[in-house]
Formats: structure tokens, C-alpha cells, sequence
């Protein structure tokens, strides 16, 4: 999933799943989605010393995180996680009230805490793109996009080799292939090497989109290659 707010990219354990899993993004929609500070029991903000919640929802509530004093951040698998492990906690210990959740207003309902702030992200409207997935391929159609992704080798790391990224973008270029979206994670815990995703305009079965795929995945510095699928972009 990609955010709205700036430097909140798409999630890594999304694309890394992306990259193992045999399974096609075939469609993605564009929700908005809004925060809350919560906590078991009614009590000021100024009280809070520890927050629970997903490190994505936390890079999109620092403008509020910053307005805090002396608040220490716990990350949790996701703000669902983070508001059940702050209700299951309130039965072992007398100082929830120091301690609340960034989640969201239904989740802070279903698991019955007590909204201390809404709206507490930095950009209104939040806006998030979700994925959908499959084990087929959507069907071509005018409007596709494609999303792909490729490594180079590991022995020509792309900190030595200046130019193998350029070489990739270059041939989209020639091929008058527009790019939205490229974004690069560090490859098994390196800071040399990288895995990237990268969003073209057209759909992958198209015979210039393919040739040029071609022509990319055959290059020598091409280690891994993979088309994550073509489907319809959102608005």
C-alpha cells in the first residue's frame, strides 16, 4: 500500500511478500483514512508517556507525535495489533492511562477504547492506495498499468557500478514507456544492494511493453525479474 503523506512510501513487508508470493496485482483503490489517539480509560493527552502502533500510521501523525513531551513509540504488526495489545494489557496493570494507541475509530470501537483525539494525521484527506491480488492476470484493456520488479547483481552492486539504474530507465524512455512510480528497499538487511518496484503506463501483453521488458530482463546486470501484474490505475 502507497500513502498520501509525503515520505510515507509503500509498505516493505508488501512489496517483499510481492516478490515471493506467486500472485498478480489485478486492481487498487484509493481509500481515506483517518487516526485517533485512544487509551483504555478517559485522561488527558498529556499523560500519555507510550504510544502503541504500526510504524506506517506513526510516519503519518508526526506533526501531532511532535507536539507531545517525553512520549516513547512502540511498534506493532499493524494498529489492530496495537489496540488489542493495549486493552489486553489494561487487566495486568494499574498505568494504562499512560499509555494509548494510534488506530483507527473502528478499531478503537471494536476493541472498546476511549477515543482521546480524532483526526490527528497530518494530511487531510489521508489518503491510502491498496492493492488488490490474485492468481490470474486482469485482462488488457486501454487504461492498464504495470507493475514489475528487478535486482541487479549482487557482484555489480549499484553503488560500484554507476549507471545500471539509468540503463534500465533509459530503455522506458527510448520506447516512449512512461514511469509513475519507482522505489528502491535494501535487499536481505544491505545497504548495497536493492530490490526495486517500479509502476509503467501500459499493459504488460502490449508488443512494445513486452519488448522492452524483454530487452531489460535479458541485460547482464539483470539478476531477478519479475511482472507483478497489469490492471486499471485509480483515480
Amino acid at each position: 500500500m502507497l500513502n498520501s503523506t509525503a515520505g510515507a512510501a509503500w509498505v516493505n513487508e508488501t512489496l517483499e511478500n510481492l516478490r515471493e508470493r506467486n500472485v498478480y496485482i489485478c486492481d487498487e483503490e484509493i481509500l481515506t483514512v483517518s487516526f485517533c489517539l485512544a487509551s483504555v480509560r478517559e485522561t488527558s493527552i498529556e499523560n500519555i508517556k507510550v504510544i502503541l502502533s504500526k510504524d506506517k500510521a506513526v510516519e503519518q501523525c508526526r506533526k501531532f507525535l511532535a507536539s507531545l513531551r517525553s512520549v516513547k513509540i512502540i511498534y506493532e504488526n499493524s494498529t489492530s495489533a496495537a489496540a488489542k495489545k493495549l486493552m489486553s494489557n489494561s487487566e495486568r496493570t494499574e498505568k494504562e492511562t499512560a499509555t494509548a494507541a494510534i488506530v483507527s475509530k473502528k478499531a478503537a470501537e471494536i476493541y472498546g477504547l476511549k477515543i482521546l483525539k480524532e483526526n490527528i494525521q497530518d494530511v487531510n484527506p489521508n489518503r491510502t492506495k491498496f492493492i488488490v491480488i490474485s492468481r490470474k492476470d486482469s485482462e488488457k484493456n486501454a487504461d492498464s498499468k504495470t507493475s514489475i520488479m528487478f535486482e541487479f547483481n549482487s557482484d555489480m552492486s549499484i553503488t560500484e557500478k554507476p549507471g545500471m539504474l539509468y540503463e534500465v530507465i533509459k530503455e522506458f524512455a527510448e520506447n516512449e514507456i512512461s514511469m509513475a512510480y519507482l522505489q528502491s528497499i535494501p535487499k536481505n538487511g544491505s545497504l548495497n544492494d536493492f530490490t526495486f518496484y517500479c509502476e509503467i503506463v501500459g499493459h504488460r501483453k502490449s508488443p512494445r511493453i513486452a519488448k522492452t521488458f524483454n530487452n531489460i530482463k535479458n541485460k547482464k546486470t539483470i539478476s531477478f525479474w519479475k511482472v507483478l501484474g497489469s490492471y486499471p490505475p485509480c483515480s
